[in-house]
């Protein structure tokens, strides 16, 4: 297969089966992107409420209480993906559209690394600006769509559109 570096400015198929499941899956990474940032955006809201104190004031220590926090919304997000992938290749299966299941795993896997990015972006703005957590978190996620399908629309040089963390999905499973 030859891998294709950008998302939009890529020529895909999306009447055979394999073109539209990799474009749902583009729309896919955004949402688990969306879905993964507010466990690390819950900490700032468990923090401001007085519900950390309760949990840091026994054994629990602040890097475990984070780390373990940041950890559920990875699992999750991934747990979220296979079931998406399955879900998406037993719909597939059913119209007979000829997408196997290692195609559909492969594509939700290429979502993780995103999830990760931004998953740890937010954790880093709770860490140096607690107060503006959320914003920090659900900003860079749509900022960085944004910037990858204005960029594509504008036919923006490769460069600009390199920016954006979604540029770099590949378009899986087609």
């Amino acid at each position: 297969r030859e891998h294709v570096r950008s998302t939009t400015s890529a020529r895909i198929d999306i009447a055979s089966a394999a073109g539209y499941l990799a474009l749902v899956f583009i729309f896919l990474a955004v949402a688990l992107c969306l879905y993964a940032v507010p466990h690390a955006t819950a900490t700032r809201a468990e923090e401001a409420t007085g519900r950390a104190d309760t949990m840091l004031a026994g054994p629990l220590g602040r890097r475990r209480w984070l780390g373990g926090r940041v950890l559920v919304g990875a699992l999750m997000a991934t747990v979220l993906a296979a079931v998406m992938a399955l879900c998406a290749w037993a719909g597939a299966a059913v119209k007979g559209a000829g997408v196997t299941l290692p195609d559909m795993l492969q594509a939700a896997g290429n979502t993780l690394p995103l999830v990760v990015l931004f998953l740890g972006l937010a954790t880093l703005g709770f860490a140096l600006v607690p107060r503006h957590t959320v914003a920090i978190a659900f900003g860079l996620v749509g900022f960085a769509y944004l910037w990858e399908q204005t960029g594509a629309i504008l036919k923006a040089p490769e460069w600009v559109l390199a920016i954006s963390p979604f540029h770099w999905l590949a378009l899986v499973p087609s």
